[in-house]
């Protein structure tokens, strides 16, 4: 036990048949929010109820937040809150301003490695984790780490894909309590790729990644029968976005995204319709196989040169492209993260080498708090 480490705030450490826990114990007189943890070494990702610390060994995932009152065992609603990229804390919900009960903070519900058997030879890294309604893990990222040294698939585990390709992307589910796997598969073909974000439609997991294997000959799991808008590997490396159903054991659509030339898929969104918003970048013009024509509803519809930006937004059956727009100057840019709300506005953010002059939108009547490039590579928000 911890006293005091803030005020009125214990960290109490124990053992259970699960392993190591611990809790914040709050007394009535202290302030939840004087509650922050720094994390050094590790990246932490984050949503209101999850919490993934990705450390180069592993990732410590906390889920299902559980407050309650010491006394009367009164559970009170409660999430995570970043306070800064490498700190966090916990909101608790309907606590009286005089209440006179102490109260537990028990954050984390389980700890647990994904992997092989060999560090030094084997890797396999997490990229993403969502968390369904029922406190379910979904979890996305690569590995080169086949099923007969360790990597958890196969068996009497449920997926999609049990047999190891080359460098696969994978899609682990755990149950609530994280000592279960309720399906694996991998994802890819016989050359070089991985998962980097995943969200769900539902208790469907939906993954947006970068492969340089084609669906012929090398096996990528594009065409014959399953649906996608685009069934025809561009070349070099193409972003795909793929969609399994509840159970993890079929397609239930595949696509890939590119043209030509470089192109990969960096981040999803989805909205209560089940649609699709894409956001990565490429280096492929309209003219060289990138989804975008002049029939196509979209901002920009000309590649800028480089690298460039571009949000797409799929039909939920992913056969059809709502709209599709490149977003960026003449320099590199590219559109790391996108979140789309109900009505389909989407937020991206990013980094560009493009001062507004070189064709980068932003100044010229468009709303913005720094329309100045700084120079080198500066972030965006748009």
């Amino acid at each position: 036990m911890y006293k005091n480490l803030w005020d009125g705030v214990d960290l109490s450490y124990y053992f259970t048949a699960d392993g190591l826990k611990y809790d914040y114990i709050v007394s009535p007189e202290a302030d939840v929010s004087d509650i922050a943890i720094e994390v050094s070494g590790a990246n932490i990702v984050s949503n209101e109820l999850s919490l993934d610390i990705q450390t180069p060994l592993g990732s410590l995932m906390d889920t299902n937040l559980l407050t309650y009152g010491t006394a009367s065992n009164k559970e009170y609603p409660s999430t995570f809150e970043m306070k800064d990229k490498n700190t966090y804390g916990f909101l608790v919900h309907n606590l009286t301003k005089n209440r006179t009960e102490t109260i537990t903070i028990d954050p984390l519900v389980y700890s647990t490695y994904i992997g092989g058997s060999d560090t030094s030879t084997y890797v396999t890294a997490v990229h993403a984790v969502e968390v369904d309604e029922n406190g379910c893990a979904y979890i996305t990222g690569r590995t080169n780490v086949r099923e007969t040294d360790g990597f958890p698939i196969g068996g009497s585990i449920p997926g999609y894909d049990t047999t190891y390709c080359s460098r696969d992307a994978f899609i682990v589910k755990l149950n609530e309590q994280g000592t279960q796997i309720l399906y694996s598969t991998y994802i890819g073909g016989s050359s070089i790729q991985w998962g980097s974000d995943l969200k769900l439609d539902g208790k469907c997991a939906i993954i947006v990644g970068c492969t340089s294997s084609s669906s012929y000959p090398t096996n990528f799991p594009i065409g014959g029968g399953i649906p996608g808008f685009d069934k025809s590997y561009g070349g070099s490396s193409d972003g795909f976005c793929l969609k399994l159903n509840e159970e993890g054991t079929n397609v239930l659509f595949s696509t890939w995204i590119g043209g030509s030339r470089d192109d990969n898929a960096s981040s999803l969104s989805v909205d209560e319709n089940g649609c699709v918003y894409i956001s990565g970048r490429t280096r492929s013009s309209e003219n060289e196989g990138f989804p975008i024509n002049e029939s196509t509803v979209g901002y920009d519809k000309t590649y800028n040169g480089g690298y460039d930006g571009y949000i797409l937004k799929l039909s939920r059956n992913g056969d059809e492209v709502l709209y599709a727009t490149y977003f960026g100057g003449s320099q590199l840019e590219e559109a790391y993260a996108i979140d789309a709300d109900n009505e389909g506005n989407c937020v991206i953010t990013g980094y560009t080498l493009s001062p507004h002059y070189y064709g980068f939108p932003v100044g010229n009547g468009v709303p913005g708090y720094d329309q100045l490039y700084n120079g080198d590579r500066d972030c965006y928000i748009a």
